[in-house]
């Protein structure tokens, strides 16, 4: 057996050391984009959080005051506040981090209508009068045998914020799983309606509200 030299001993050992610092210096860099995730943290989408939802006049969407509590942009409508959910069986954060909440551009959601409508008084997720069941277009908190939930896309409109984070823009929101229709518009009406054409969208802002605790388990009764 051939001992290796003095020389090539310590070779090998700064070798291990440069490897050493390389390696921390990239773990070190890894985490430069931290900062930047914070900053989304606190302005973007998160799943499980509580919003108001404004169009691009600022008028809130709130409840028609009927029954139904349709949607409505504008004024005299009941003010109600939406939670942003995964999906229809997840409306509380999933992950302990809350980078993991952050709903990136584009992406998929649900909206949980905190104040529900007269049928449905403990909240409910939205839907739509939609095809096959019904033609109307029109969307409201689901009760009873009307539950055609909407599954949201929301898509960043461009702006100067960094856009891999839904909500640090203005958000372009649309319907991604109705059978006929794919679209959202608003009439002269100021009701929010789904419509056949995935090019129609509203252009939406998103303002973080905390939810209401005495609705947190009439949420997770929904569910």
């Amino acid at each position: 057996m051939i001992l290796p030299s003095m020389r090539d001993s310590v070779t090998a050992l700064v070798a291990i050391l440069g490897l050493s610092q390389y390696a921390s210096g990239s773990h070190e860099a890894h985490h430069v984009a931290v900062p930047g995730d914070v900053e989304a943290s606190t302005t973007s989408l998160r799943y499980g959080h509580c919003y108001i939802i404004k169009n691009a006049k600022g008028e809130e969407l709130g409840h028609q005051p009927v029954a139904w509590g349709y949607l409505r942009f504008g004024t005299g409508n009941k003010k109600t506040t939406f939670r942003v959910c995964e999906s229809l069986g997840r409306c509380r954060p999933s992950h302990p981090s809350p980078y993991r909440e952050i709903l990136r551009s584009p992406a998929r959601f649900w909206l949980f209508d905190i104040e529900g409508n007269d049928y449905s008084k403990d909240g409910a997720f939205v839907a739509a009068d939609s095809q096959p069941f019904s033609s109307s277009g029109l969307t409201y908190p689901a009760a009873t045998a009307y539950r055609y939930y909407i599954n949201f896309w929301g898509e960043n409109d461009y702006c100067d914020a960094d856009r891999r984070y839904l909500g640090n823009c203005a958000v372009r929101l649309r319907v991604d799983n109705l059978r006929d229709d794919k679209g959202l518009a608003v009439g002269n009406d100021n009701l929010l309606r789904v419509v056949a054409s995935a090019d129609s969208y509203v252009n939406v802002t998103f303002h973080e509200r905390e939810c209401p605790e005495y609705k947190d388990s009439a949420v997770m009764g929904e569910l």
